[in-house]
């Protein structure tokens, strides 16, 4: 049986990496950690950045309830100074 590849990446596939460095710009945070903090390898966090549709669902979801708790919470700071 044949496998059929991509012949470019899908439309969505930036949005992951996007929140990654935007977590990382945020909170300072190494790949290291933000891998901990997912409670992933770092080859999945790679996965994660560069080929979204390889991973599981639950840890874009994961990463995406990361990025919204940061967001979150330096805008409340943000309000308050």
């Amino acid at each position: 049986m044949k496998r059929t590849a991509f012949k470019k990446k899908p439309s969505w596939s930036y949005c992951t990496a996007d929140w990654i460095n935007e977590i990382k710009i945020r909170t300072s945070w190494t790949n290291e950690k933000l891998a901990g903090e997912l409670g992933v390898s770092m080859s999945t966090l790679h996965n994660l950045k560069s080929a979204p549709w390889k991973v599981s669902g639950a840890y874009v979801l994961r990463l995406l309830e990361i990025r919204n708790n940061v967001i979150a919470k330096y805008e409340n700071e943000r309000k308050v100074v």
